[in-house]
């Protein structure tokens, strides 16, 4: 049964991602729980979040989030 649908909400490009955001913490959790992300399978991952990292997770929900809309769990209007 698929879930159903929670919360709509409206979807903005502030600008483009700076450069150094594609060598951070997130792309590379996003790269190795690609199969978790794509197709729900379960993958137990161990990283050391140090302080240039705090920002972990913005990223990764970003890329959850589009794909939950993809199949339409959540609508983004």
């Amino acid at each position: 049964m698929p879930a159903e649908k929670i919360f709509e909400i409206q979807k903005f490009i502030i600008h483009n991602p700076k450069p150094w955001l594609r060598n951070s913490l997130d792309m590379q959790v996003i790269k190795d729980a690609k199969e978790a992300i794509d197709e729900g399978k379960k993958v137990n991952l161990d990283y050391k979040i140090l302080n240039p990292n705090r920002v972990f997770g913005t990223i990764l929900s970003n890329e959850v989030s589009k794909i939950w809309e993809e199949k339409g769990y959540l609508k983004i209007l």
